[in-house]
């Protein structure tokens, strides 16, 4: 993990204190198993969604990485977003090849696909990255 913290401390290139590693293990078990989503839109927009009740959780996420936004969805329901270029470029760093579930790897990687066209456009260029499939298999004794 402290590869990947380097990278973000690096990439982020702002006043923001680093995230602990407890923040990242959390952070990626609970995205990686439920709660984050990778969205490509109909009109090809990109973005990394968290959805939840919790409005706090969202700020604290928020608040911890430096990055993204929290709005309201309805009248009990708010999400994290994320769409900015470089901050999408750190989360597809941070959950490349850490995804458990199937579909959660097929959504990454219809995700990393979209991203790749558009790395190398507009005004902030990014290195295209080759989706890791993860060796981690979904178990029910992963938990004891």
């Amino acid at each position: 993990m402290s590869a990947i913290r380097a990278l973000i401390l690096a990439s982020l290139k702002i006043n923001h204190s680093m995230p602990s590693e407890d923040f990242f293990t959390w952070f990626l078990a609970n995205c990686r198993l439920t709660f984050g989503s990778f969205i490509t839109t109909r009109r090809e927009n990109l973005q990394f969604v968290i959805t939840q009740k919790e409005i706090s959780v969202l700020y604290m996420i928020r608040d911890t990485l430096g990055f993204g936004r929290v709005i309201q969805q309805g009248q009990r329901t708010y999400r994290y977003i994320v769409q900015d270029k470089k901050a999408l470029e750190l989360l597809v760093a941070l959950f490349n090849g850490n995804l458990v579930l199937p579909t959660k790897q097929r959504n990454f990687k219809k995700f990393v696909d979209l991203y790749n066209q558009k790395a190398g456009k507009g005004r902030i260029i990014l290195e295209k990255v080759n989706p890791i499939q993860s060796e981690i298999l979904p178990s029910l004794d992963n938990g004891a």
